[in-house]
């Protein structure tokens, strides 16, 4: 569209980590852990293609229970998932745009075919262009 300028695409390969272990202890004293890892096959991070690349084990000490430690290790999984592939988009001010809202980019250069980016900051000076920090959502 007109108010495209472009866009710049930044792999983070050296804090990629696609395993994630979480560790607590339940009710009762036991130790219960809970793991994630990245098995999207879009991803360009998943364990089939790159392997497993494990963060540091989490010690949670306030979470007894195994589906909330289950959910633990799935959300700081999509964190470090959002963190290695980011994309900025450069545009005109479109003032209806807001963070946490769903973009489709079509972009050649970038392989980008109606990808669905959601954008995760947005900086919009007074005058001129604002750009849009985004994460592809496929890969998450």
């Amino acid at each position: 569209e007109l108010e495209y300028l472009g866009s710049t695409v930044e792999h983070k390969f050296d804090s990629t980590f696609n395993y994630i272990k979480v560790v607590s202890t339940n009710l009762n004293g036991g130790i219960i852990t809970s793991i994630a890892q990245n098995n999207n096959p879009q991803s360009d991070n998943c364990v089939d293609r790159i392997g497993i690349r494990a963060r540091e084990p989490i010690q949670e000490d306030f979470v007894y229970l195994q589906s909330d430690l289950d959910e633990l290790a799935n959300f700081e999984l999509m964190k470090c998932t959002r963190t290695q592939l980011s994309v900025d988009i450069q545009s005109f001010y479109l003032p209806h745009l807001v963070e946490d809202c769903v973009v489709t980019q079509t972009d050649p250069s970038h392989n980008f075919t109606e990808t669905r980016l959601l954008v995760n900051t947005i900086n919009a000076p007074f005058v001129g262009s604002m750009t849009l920090n985004c994460v592809d959502t496929n890969k998450l």
